[in-house]
């Protein structure tokens, strides 16, 4: 699996990572135990280039370049967001992603579930 990092400009780091024609996306907030995030998994098919990084005043554009062709996804403290066409990238600052092993991504841990409450005493 090929993985890539990136720091957005609100301090999230993002993780995009193909394996076998998916591609994995990883937004993630925070640092050591406490971080946060959102992971999805698209079809991309398999890449012919890596993925490519712009900043946006609302967030960040990711642009996936696949065998089935260009995508867009925006990534915004919202989540992540198919976009249907492309977004006009014009003067939008490209942000460099560097190639990671995949071992140094982190795992979102699942959330603990909460105590049940106690009944109201009448």
């Amino acid at each position: 699996m090929t993985t890539y990092r990136g720091e957005l400009a609100d301090g999230a780091t993002i993780y995009v990572g193909e394996h076998q024609e998916q591609t994995s996306i990883n937004v993630l907030r925070g640092s050591g135990e406490s971080h946060q995030g959102q992971m999805s998994r698209v079809q991309s098919g398999a890449w012919t280039r890596p993925p490519t990084l712009y900043g946006q005043p609302d967030g960040a554009v990711l642009q996936l370049h696949g065998s089935g062709g260009e995508q867009h996804y925006r990534l915004t403290s919202g989540g992540v967001q198919s976009l249907g066409e492309a977004p006009d990238l014009e003067g939008a600052a490209q942000i460099s992603l560097m190639e990671v092993d995949e071992a140094s991504v982190p795992q979102l841990k699942p959330m603990t579930p909460m105590t049940p409450m106690q009944p109201l005493d009448d």
